[in-house]
């Protein structure tokens, strides 16, 4: 059975041209495919119901609440309709601009533009711009599907705002692993830049991360301290291995004090000025 520059619809999305071969259809069909078209993203929930995306990105997508916009596809498929399924695939899409709205998120996120491609054998992100409230980030990533622990690499950076950012570690795009080291925060907020990135290399499932942050007023409040520390101005930079001051300016309580230096696990090398007050920084 031939295919040739059909078009179509199924329930909001449009399939603009679908060209290809559907071999042994009445016994076991193999189809060879390429179809273009744009996905409404309101068509989402009824995706999920075929359990065709891997269950950690249907996981992310189960939390959207109608989602707004659309994406642009170029999908190549090539595999068995039948059971046991084994479709191999191989797609571009751009995202248009689009509003996606978390259970549980007080804001939505907008999705300015970006694009990425996606095949059975891992994908690639390219400057996918979110933003939300007064946060805008701007997302680079790849990863490959391994055998037991897929290999990845997250680049996100932008300026936020901190208790947005802290918001968004409720929903599932933030993995455990950092949800996990933020549950002492009472609270957090104040401006900032940074840099942020995820990643883990093939067959080893121990997360890596780096972040650069540059402060413009971060005040952070931990669980059952009497008052907040503030990040005034400078820069910190911090790993699984080490933890790096620039011109690090803090305030805690009546103490007032910075920092410049790096502490490893095998090294502490910190210089410091200012005016401290002893009980502050032993509370601290």
């Amino acid at each position: 059975l031939y295919l040739k520059d059909i078009q179509g619809k199924l329930w909001n999305s449009r399939f603009e041209n679908i060209n290809g071969i559907l071999n042994n259809f009445l016994s076991t069909p193999v189809l060879s495919a390429n179809l273009e078209g744009r996905f409404d993203l309101n068509d989402l929930n009824q995706l999920l119901r075929f359990r065709v995306l891997p269950a950690s990105i249907s996981q992310i997508f189960s939390q959207l609440k109608n989602p707004l916009g659309s994406i642009d596809f170029k999908v190549l498929v090539n595999g068995l309709l039948k059971k046991p399924f084994d479709i191999k695939h191989h797609g571009q899409y751009r995202i248009n601009k689009s509003k996606l709205i978390y259970n549980g998120l007080p804001f939505p996120i907008l999705i300015e533009e970006g694009n990425f491609d996606i095949s059975d054998k891992g994908g690639k992100l390219s400057e996918i711009k979110f933003e939300f409230n007064d946060s805008t980030i701007l997302l680079n990533g790849e990863w490959i599907v391994g055998e037991r622990f897929n290999p990845f690499e997250i680049f996100m950076q932008g300026g936020i705002d901190l208790k947005d950012l802290y918001m968004l570690t409720k929903t599932p795009i933030i993995p455990e692993s950092i949800k996990t080291k933020l549950r002492g925060i009472e609270s957090i907020s104040g401006g900032a830049t940074f840099s942020l990135r995820f990643r883990r290399k093939e067959n080893n499932q121990n997360l890596s991360y780096e972040v650069d942050l540059t402060s413009k007023g971060v005040s952070l409040l931990q669980k059952g301290f009497p008052f907040p520390l503030i990040f005034r101005s400078g820069g910190i930079a911090f790993s699984n291995h080490n933890l790096t001051f620039s011109k690090a300016n803090f305030v805690l309580g009546k103490s007032y004090f910075s920092l410049e230096g790096s502490i490893k696990k095998n090294d502490f090398n910190i210089s410091t000025s200012g005016s401290i007050i002893i009980k502050n920084i032993f509370n601290l």
